[in-house]
């Protein structure tokens, strides 16, 4: 995919997000609240920090369009990705949470630790 095409499909996927949380200042930024476990924010900020050594746009708690709110949105070479970590809800409400997401999205559940360094050998 040449430059032009890979800046319109990423303008194409940020478009997906509302425009509050699209700017500059949350790219890029790790987002945790008060509310999530420890051990879920440990696990989001391993996977922001992985995908941002890797190179991609990365966006946490970014609320899309359709209110749904993914734990990492991450963008590269117009490529999209929804990772979702797995604590406090079970892998099938997860997978629920995942259908409700634009189809548009290559979506992931993340367990534990491995399945973190399983996304570096992946990409």
């Amino acid at each position: 995919m040449n430059k032009r095409k890979i800046e319109e499909k990423r303008r194409e996927i940020i478009n997906l997000i509302r425009p509050s949380n699209r700017s500059g200042s949350h790219a890029g930024c790790f987002r945790a609240y008060a509310s999530e476990s420890e051990e879920h924010i440990r696990k989001k900020f391993e996977v922001w920090l992985t995908l941002s050594k890797l190179g991609f746009e990365v966006y946490t708690e970014a609320i899309l369009n359709d209110n749904k709110r993914p734990d990492i949105l991450a963008i590269k070479n117009g490529r999209m990705f929804i990772y979702e970590i797995i604590e406090s809800e079970t892998e099938e409400e997860c997978k629920q949470k995942i259908l409700s997401y634009p189809n548009a999205f290559a979506c992931h559940i993340i367990k534990d630790l491995n399945d973190i360094k399983q996304i570096a050998k992946e990409i």
